[in-house]
């Protein structure tokens, strides 16, 4: 979204975890990190927008407010 992956927000074949095994073991943790060494397909943003106009589904839940937040949305669909 907005020109940037959403790495939590996909789905990752086994071929993955070689390249991510190697690069949690040099240290590298940024979890986009081996999407270089691996085939990626991405879903166009205004497709993702068609679907979820407000963006809702990368919703994060770190504190309180924002799990609050998610539950008020929750009850209103």
């Amino acid at each position: 979204m907005d020109g940037r992956p959403e790495p939590t927000h996909a789905a990752y074949s086994k071929v993955c975890i070689p390249h991510i095994r190697g690069k949690i073991e040099s240290g590298r943790l940024k979890i986009a990190g081996f999407f270089d060494d691996v085939a990626v397909t991405s879903i166009p943003q205004d497709e993702v927008e068609r679907i979820d106009p407000q963006r809702f589904s990368f919703f994060n839940v770190n504190t309180q407010d924002d799990l609050d937040r998610a539950n008020q949305h929750a009850n209103e669909c």
